[in-house]
């Protein structure tokens, strides 16, 4: 008979199932006897502990379908599979339960017996010719080993006086063990014993292993003060290899010393490797306890001289997400000044973004200096992303008189996010539809307004039409309000396929009328069919 079924025998005999679950939530009887959740586990370990191992299972099951999230689900998951195994049931399908149980329990008081009873399956799933369950044996006790040494380990480390400590010296210079080694530097990194400073440093120095090196600067970080921040710094600073001083640099921005700001902008300024000088950007963006102005002075040194455009860009990410008061005159120096295009473009959509309300008096100052096309229509749509009356004016100023076509059009365009703001944004586009002299621009507004079938905006359009007399523009009318689909537009397209006087204009009307093919659409339709005189006769 096995460990575990001895145990759920010996439990009958002294406890009731009540009685096991109220031992192990310090709750009466009569207070589980309260729930119909903790009554049906109660039903269902009454089985286990009866050894009705068929109605066991059935009745476990039933529980977790109907208590998916109980906190007795572990417990019932445990016995399901146990329930399974001692039901004879095929080997490898009650090993995969208690591997899911594992996978889906991690810290459940019955993991180790789950995995005892994995062990002994394994076993004679191997005796029978099953091998590859020969490496899933040795796999769980090199992982049991594995804990065993790291708690060790620990131990060792936390033992009175300085014979735990030398001892992990010792162990570390004595053994070749790349795994262990790696061990040991995590433990001597928790320890403010002096001598595991000097023994990380020169690891982190000497070592011919990189990987212990980059463990040993990440413990350094750990270990933490003045002179483990000193050994970091010079690190970071050396010629060490990329992986080594990537990781002094990670280490550094987990650390809030005197001079580790600076430090880390230095290097972001003057860092050649790009992932490197990026890194240390980012790290001294996030910090926390960096006074806004220092931190504002080092991103305008990392934005002016960085070596790399990664670290640029990374310090002006920093400076945009953040909420300091130097933000935006820097973020306007910026854009305005003759650097890299891309980051000029980056800061003007920043600009666009942070919450400073003289933001948008920015943006204005920018849209009238740059020359750029494509800064120009960044410019625009980031004065569209700030929102509001005083932003559709600037757009609807800048379609009329902005010389580039391409760029007034996308000013229009601009106006097209508007939406919370329908009757500002409809007096904007008819204000462009007065005053410009681009066709093209003009078609772009009155297709925002024809898009929008609102009844308001169909007046707005029939009211741009009635003095508008371009047979391209009027057809361009006809045709966007096709692709509407609105019944609004039937009226005014009905109007114009009787009444125009070009005829392509007309037939564009029709065409759009069988787009909406709605009922009142193939009405205006059917009634185009009517001869003028209504008889019917040419």
């Amino acid at each position: 008979m096995k460990k575990m079924k001895i145990i759920a025998v010996a439990a009958a005999l002294i406890l009731s199932a009540a009685g096991i679950i109220a031992a192990r939530t310090g709750r009466s009887d009569d207070e589980i006897g309260q729930t119909d959740e903790t009554r049906a586990y109660q039903q269902a370990y009454n089985l286990v502990l009866a050894e009705k191992w068929t109605e066991a299972k059935a009745s476990l099951e039933d529980f977790l379908r109907k208590y998916p999230k109980s906190s007795w689900a572990d417990d019932a998951r445990y016995w399901f599979c146990y329930s399974r195994e001692q039901n004879d049931e095929n080997r490898e399908s009650v090993f995969q339960c208690y591997q899911e149980f594992i996978k889906a329990y991690p810290d459940s008081a019955w993991l180790d017996d789950a995995k005892s009873s994995m062990i002994h399956l394994a076993e004679r799933l191997a005796d029978r010719g099953r091998k590859e369950y020969r490496t899933i044996i040795k796999a769980y006790e090199e992982n049991e080993h594995e804990d065993i040494q790291l708690t060790a380990l620990y131990a060792l480390g936390e033992m009175k006086g300085d014979a735990g400590v030398r001892s992990l010296l010792d162990l570390y210079d004595k053994n070749a063990d790349a795994v262990l080694r790696g061990k040991i530097i995590y433990i001597l990194g928790h320890s403010e014993d002096p001598r595991t400073l000097a023994k990380l440093t020169e690891i982190a120095l000497k070592d011919p292993s990189e990987i212990l090196r980059k463990k040993a600067v990440t413990a350094l970080g750990e270990r933490g003060g003045p002179e483990a921040v000193r050994v970091i710094l010079s690190i970071a600073e050396s010629s060490q290899p990329a992986p080594i001083r990537r990781a002094a640099v990670d280490a550094l921005g987990d650390l809030e010393e005197p001079g580790i700001a600076a430090a880390l902008a230095r290097i972001a300024v003057n860092e050649t490797d790009p992932a490197l000088a990026s890194k240390a950007a980012e790290s001294f963006g996030e910090m926390e306890g960096v006074e806004p102005a220092e931190k504002a002075a080092a991103i305008r040194k990392i934005l002016k001289e960085a070596r790399t455009a990664e670290a640029k860009e990374t310090a002006l990410s920093a400076l945009s997400g953040s909420d300091f008061p130097d933000a935006l005159p820097i973020l306007k120096d910026i854009a305005l000044s003759p650097i890299d295009a891309g980051l000029r473009e980056n800061a003007i959509e920043a600009l666009g973004e942070i919450e400073d309300p003289k933001a948008l008096a920015a943006l204005k100052d920018i849209l009238a200096a740059v020359k750029d096309p494509k800064l120009q229509s960044r410019t625009l749509y980031s004065i569209a992303q700030r929102g509001g009356s005083e932003a559709l004016t600037i757009l609807a100023e800048a379609a009329v008189t902005i010389a580039d076509e391409e760029i007034a059009t996308d000013a229009v365009h601009a106006i097209s996010d508007f939406e919370k703001e329908p009757e500002a944004k409809r007096y904007a586009l008819l204000n462009i539809l007065r005053k410009s002299r681009s066709a093209e621009v003009k078609r772009s507004a009155v297709h925002i307004l024809a898009e929008e079938a609102t009844a308001e905006n169909l007046k707005a359009v029939a009211q741009y039409l009635s003095t508008e007399t371009d047979p391209e523009l009027r057809q361009a009318v006809c045709e966007t309000l096709g692709e509407s689909e609105s019944d609004e537009a039937v009226p005014l397209l009905l109007d114009i396929a009787k009444n125009d006087k070009n005829l392509e204009t007309r037939r564009a009307a029709t065409r759009a009328l069988g787009e909406i093919a709605s009922p009142k659409a193939q009405d205006a339709l059917m009634e185009l069919l009517k001869k003028k005189d209504g008889t019917g006769k040419d």
